[in-house]
């Protein structure tokens, strides 16, 4: 691959993870528009998006036709990168410093940045005179003008210091955040990104030096593209993780859940079909009721309070015999303990759910139902699984559904 191609993936790539770190964190921009840290982070990502975009050939040739000036996509790339820089500075300052501190600190580093850009575009606009062709490597081609080569240094230099301050600033901090693990890793991700980039400015500055000595900085230019394509998403990726971090950690809850959800969902059914009265969320097309997954641990804990409903509803149903023959044959099997229970309350709901439209009550009213007691909801919903299972898998259920007849007390 040559350097070219090679320098287009890396600023899609690098232009990809700004853009994405960009929407991420707008999204929460209005809860949030009061953090002078989180606006100076969504001005960084801003304005590294537009530095890669600029960065790529086939957009920077086409800007510089636009408007006119040979290379004034490099400058705008090496301003917005600049902007980038001293925006992360600045968050950094007020993540770490009391209020008072971190504003005095963000204003030195705004105005560090703006002499920096002035100096840029200065430099920039004198090298005019001696640059007059578009070059599509600035730097390489044009590093043995003086004029060049401070411009160059003025955006290294500036970009050195300030990754070697976020490198020490996200290591200093990442020893004291161990309550907050996710911030931890986000910190030192951002010092190993930091450091990544604080190579590409050093090697930035080894082409002033290589020209000085006589070499070739085009022999070398694969080393700053490689630093840029492993760096930048490394930063972007520890910039970030505190945000979405926990949400990972919450996957296997949320998979959970959601197994749970899935597993009592057959048993409300028919506890819905038992006492639609009782229903405070009617039950929506199957697809729907699996895959709108918004507020499960609310819709567990109602799922758990009517299927309970519907048991007292069907509480005139329940028939001894069913009781009788759950636990003769759940102990044939093996079965004790809250899996034995399980398989009995199972029993006996699905025949009472059939006997209810089919027969009379075989019970006096409030007679024939016994709870399990359970010291918590979390509990209760375990064991729901479990009763839940049985009536949806158990083929001792489902026997005696056929072999146990509708009760008539009258016989």
């Amino acid at each position: 691959m040559d350097v070219d191609s090679a320098k287009w993936l890396v600023f899609l790539l690098c232009a990809v993870c700004a853009w994405t770190g960009f929407f991420y964190k707008l999204k929460t921009l209005r809860r949030s528009q009061h953090d002078r840290a989180f606006v100076a982070l969504l001005v960084a990502f801003a304005c590294h998006g537009v530095t890669f975009v600029m960065a790529l050939l086939t957009f920077s040739d086409a800007f510089d036709k636009f408007v006119g000036v040979p290379n004034f996509a490099v400058l705008c790339m090496h301003i917005f990168s600049t902007a980038f820089m001293g925006s992360v500075l600045v968050a950094i300052a007020y993540w770490t410093r009391p209020r008072e501190q971190a504003v005095a600190q963000a204003r030195r580093w705004i105005l560090a940045t703006i002499v920096v850009e002035t100096a840029i575009i200065a430099l920039f606009i004198s090298a005019l005179a001696d640059v007059t062709k578009r070059s599509s490597h600035y730097f390489m081609h044009n590093a043995h003008q003086p004029i060049v080569m401070a411009y160059l240094l003025a955006f290294a230099v500036f970009g050195s210091i300030g990754t070697f301050e976020i490198t020490r600033l996200g290591i200093s901090f990442s020893s004291v955040a161990n309550s907050l693990p996710w911030l931890k890793h986000g910190l030192r991700l951002t010092a190993l990104g930091a450091a990544i980039n604080f190579l590409y400015f050093m090697s930035r500055v080894m082409n002033v030096v290589g020209v000085r000595m006589g070499m070739d900085p085009v022999s070398w230019e694969l080393v700053p593209i490689v630093l840029t394509g492993v760096g930048v998403p490394i930063l972007y990726l520890g910039l970030t993780l505190p945000s979405w971090g926990p949400r990972v950690s919450a996957i296997p809850r949320s998979m959970s859940r959601y197994r749970t959800f899935r597993r009592l969902y057959p048993l409300w059914l028919a506890a819905c079909e038992a006492s639609p009265a009782t229903t405070l969320i009617p039950p929506r097309p199957l697809l729907l009721d699996k895959i709108v997954l918004s507020d499960l641990s609310f819709r567990i804990n109602r799922m758990a309070v009517e299927i309970r409903d519907a048991e007292l509803a069907l509480r005139d149903w329940f028939n001894p015999r069913v009781t009788e023959a759950a636990e003769r044959l759940g102990r044939q099997r093996g079965l004790d303990g809250e899996e034995l229970r399980a398989l009995v309350d199972a029993s006996r709901f699905a025949v009472a759910l059939r006997d209810k439209n089919n027969a009379r009550p075989v019970n006096p009213p409030g007679q024939g139902l016994e709870s399990l007691a359970l010291d918590s909801r979390s509990d209760e919903v375990r064991y729901l699984v479990k009763v839940a299972t049985a009536f949806q898998r158990s083929p001792i259920v489902d026997q005696l559904k056929h072999e146990i007849g509708l009760h008539d007390p009258a016989r």
